[in-house]
């Protein structure tokens, strides 16, 4: 149980630095939260020996929704460019 806590600890603090630094799949970082959650939540780790992980699952999603903002944000941007300048002619 100690390594497999350990090694959920390490993925959760690895998905959150890629997501603050952009480099990863927002599509791949919402499966790992998912299998995270259900490590965090599994009834032989019993209830509340997991404590900051709601906290933790919570930053995770902000920092998914910002990033997926970002993106579409990008998209949008790279859309106008492509179009702008047939909106001028």
């Amino acid at each position: 149980m100690k390594d497999a806590a350990l090694e959920a600890n390490a993925a959760n603090y690895w998905l959150e630095q890629e997501l603050y630094a952009g480099t990863v799949d927002l599509d791949e970082a919402r499966k790992i939260i998912a299998r995270l959650d259900d490590f965090y939540i599994r009834k032989e780790n019993g209830s509340g020996k997991f404590p900051a992980w709601p906290i933790r699952k919570n930053i995770l999603t902000q920092l998914v929704n910002e990033n997926a903002k970002r993106v579409a944000a990008r998209e949008a941007v790279e859309t106008l460019k492509a179009e702008l300048p047939l909106l001028i002619n």
